[in-house]
């Protein structure tokens, strides 16, 4: 005895085509194709944004760096420039005296910075 199936319609297994191809692969693929280009337009905004997002940190922790940087350069160099020309155990501060009223006043400084 052959055993005999349930005889389909054309439009229920049309339908059921439908469902199947939907479950397999996705609802986001679409006859017409809009809504694929859609949802690529889409991702492409989340990308764009990510990137900018990305690159705008990477400025703002170079700008700091910078000026760090910038920062313990300058306070290097004043510290150097003060200590050079302090006037620690000298001569001058003994010759360094307030002149008397009525007379002029004359300064004659000078330097020696090293080598």
């Amino acid at each position: 005895m052959a055993r005999r199936g349930k005889v389909q319609s054309a439009q229920r297994s049309q339908k059921r085509s439908r469902q199947v191809r939907t479950q397999t692969v996705g609802t986001h693929v679409s006859r017409g194709g809009k809504r694929v280009e859609r949802d690529f337009a889409y991702a492409e905004g989340i990308a764009r944004r990510a990137n900018f997002r990305r690159i705008g940190i990477i400025v703002v922790i170079a700008v700091i760096v910078l000026a760090l940087a910038g920062g313990a350069a300058i306070l290097a160099f004043r510290g150097v420039v003060s200590s050079e020309i302090a006037l620690n155990d000298s001569d001058a501060q003994k010759q360094l005296v307030v002149p008397k009223t009525g007379q002029t006043q004359y300064v004659l400084v000078t330097a020696d910075v090293g080598s």
